[in-house]
């Protein structure tokens, strides 16, 4: 997979991101840096996937914190990874943004882990997501778009 966020700053009481435990039950890998959903719980433990397209509305967990197997063995549990929630990331946007304009996952493009400028904020009209806010402004190169730091804040 190409254009997992690239972590800038991390924020919460311990300058840690502010990691949240997850199940991941993806299907593939999904590599540190990849923006994740929240796919449901079982038993007391959170589980998430690969946030596929910021239309289906499914909440977004954060930015995993290291690699996540997909591979699931018969008779173990799935692997757990650590989910950041607080802090500033490098994402791959779509379009233009201007400094503080809030932020949503998008990966129609073709690709995952790029993010948009809001074009509605509630999820459950079937708006994007709101991830966050870019810190910065700036216009879209074609069809490669740019780098942006976004301010997560989930």
């Amino acid at each position: 997979m190409t254009y997992e966020a690239t972590k800038i700053e991390l924020f919460g009481a311990n300058n840690d991101g502010q990691p949240i435990d997850y199940v991941y039950s993806g299907t593939s890998m999904a590599l540190k840096g990849t923006l994740v959903a929240i796919s449901g719980a079982t038993n007391g433990q959170r589980i998430c996937s690969k946030a596929l397209t910021h239309l289906e509305g499914a909440p977004i967990a954060g930015v995993l914190s290291a690699d996540a197997s997909g591979a699931y063995v018969l008779g173990q549990d799935f692997p757990r990874v650590g989910v950041w929630t607080q802090g500033v990331f490098q994402f791959r946007c779509s379009g233009a943004s201007t400094a503080g304009a809030p932020i949503a996952s998008v990966s129609e493009i073709g690709s995952e882990n790029w993010v948009m400028v809001c074009p509605m904020v509630n999820a459950a009209s079937g708006g994007a997501v709101k991830i966050g806010y870019a810190m910065n402004t700036g216009v879209a190169q074609g069809n490669v778009g740019y780098l942006t730091p976004v301010r997560v804040n989930l």
